[in-house]
């Protein structure tokens, strides 16, 4: 089986998943089995793998897709595209990692600060589509999740350690539970996920 193949059969086995989810998400051990395909990520940047590279595409396509969420509520303010534009920026060695740590620190900072307390500045799913922007970067510094359980699921994880697609969809579908809880806007999300973004990410760095 070619690796295209492959990337299709498990496309196809989290797509039954996706549809037969009463809460409209994609568990995280088939995302991961999807990424495995992409290629090894371990590596120090700027020279780190293709497969690294493919994660970071795929983690730019569905933060992107959910950016209009954040820019509707603070449209002047940019910091989201700007993370985007961090993480290629490390991948292409044109940017200071010691540099674009603190900036990624400034940023989930502020976001933490805009999206709490009892009268918060933004909405819940803003503060996703924030953290979707800036965790971006982590996924070009540090890649997927290396040694960690392959069963464990994103409720097993801290939130600081949840992906850009994971917060992508609680920008589209809100948190499970929440009074704006839209679990056909995730499913739909997840949708994209599987059969715009992955395929996109995975061909446009030579597959």
């Amino acid at each position: 089986m070619s690796a295209e193949e492959e990337l299709s059969e498990r496309r196809r086995e989290a797509r039954r998943a996706l549809e037969d989810a009463p809460d409209g998400r994609l568990p995280l051990p088939y995302r991961r089995r999807i990424r495995a395909v992409f290629g090894p990520c371990e590596g120090p940047l700027p020279d780190v793998p293709l497969g690294r590279r493919r994660r970071v595409a795929l983690a730019r396509l569905s933060a992107e897709r959910v950016l209009p969420v954040w820019e509707a509520e603070r449209p002047q303010d940019r910091r989201p595209q700007r993370m985007i534009e961090l993480a290629e920026a490390l991948l292409e060695g044109r940017e200071d990692p010691v540099v674009a740590d603190r900036e990624l620190g400034d940023f989930m900072v502020e976001v933490g600060t805009l999206g709490s307390g009892s009268s918060p500045a933004i909405s819940a799913r803003a503060d996703s589509s924030g953290m979707a922007a800036l965790s971006v970067v982590s996924t070009a510094v540090t890649g997927d999740y290396g040694d960690l359980p392959e069963e464990l699921d994103d409720d097993d994880l801290d939130p600081d350690s949840w992906e850009t697609e994971y917060y992508a969809s609680l920008a589209a579908g809100s948190y499970p539970g929440a009074p704006d809880e839209d679990v056909e806007a995730r499913r739909a999300f997840w949708r994209f996920y599987l059969d715009e973004a992955v395929p996109a990410a995975y061909r446009s760095l030579g597959g």
